[in-house]
C-alpha cells in the first residue's frame, strides 16, 4: 500500500524518525517505537505533507517528547496536515525548514538535507525532504517521494548522491 515511516537509530541512542504513513497507522508507529524502547525522538521529519507521509505524525508528535521536527516550507489544505500542524503547536515547538544544505544533528552520523533545493515546485512531491545519510562505509539516501525535477536538482547539486541504500 502507500505510506512511509523511518526510523533511524545512532549509535549514541539518538533517534530519527522519517515520516510516520497515514492517519491509522499513528498508533501502530507509536507502539513499535514504545517495543523498541523510545522515550524520546531526537528529530522527526515529515518529508512532505501528503497524508500517507505525515498522516500518523500528530499521534507521534502528541505521544513522545521531540526535540527538533523538520518539515518543507510548503503547505496544504488537508485535515491531516492540519491535525500536524496543531499537534506540533500544541507541543510548543517550532518548524525547522527541510531543504537542501541543512545538517542534522546526529552525533557520529553525517546526515543533511540535500533537497528540495528551490522554494517553489508545482508537484508537492518534489518539496520532499530528501535526506543523506552516512555512518562509516554505509550510506542511505531517503528521498520521500520526490520526482523527476527535484531528481535533477539533486544530480546537478555537486553531493555525492551514490548510496548503499535507495528509499
Amino acid at each position: 500500500g502507500q505510506g512511509d515511516a523511518i526510523l533511524i537509530q545512532t549509535p549514541v541512542g539518538q533517534n530519527m524518525l522519517v515520516d510516520a504513513g497515514e492517519n491509522e497507522y499513528g498508533d501502530v508507529v507509536v507502539n513499535y517505537l514504545i517495543s523498541l524502547g523510545v522515550k524520546e525522538l531526537d528529530i522527526v521529519v515529515g518529508t512532505h505533507p501528503h497524508s500517507d507521509h505525515i498522516g500518523g505524525l500528530d499521534t507521534v508528535i502528541n505521544h513522545f517528547s521531540i526535540k527538533t521536527i523538520y518539515m518543507p516550507k510548503v503547505t496544504q489544505n488537508t485535515q491531516s496536515f492540519r491535525d500536524v500542524l496543531t499537534a506540533i503547536k500544541d507541543k510548543g515547538l517550532k518548524i525547522s525548514t527541510a531543504q537542501a544544505g541543512v545538517d542534522l544533528p546526529l552525533n557520529g552520523v553525517g546526515c543533511r538535507f540535500i533537497a528540495p533545493v528551490q522554494n517553489s515546485y508545482e508537484d508537492l512531491n518534489n518539496y520532499s525532504g530528501v535526506i543523506k545519510l552516512d555512518y562509516g562505509s554505509q550510506s542511505f539516501l531517503l528521498t520521500g517521494d520526490a520526482g523527476t525535477e527535484s531528481e535533477a536538482q539533486m544530480l546537478a547539486g555537486g553531493t555525492n548522491l551514490k548510496s548503499t541504500v535507495l528509499k
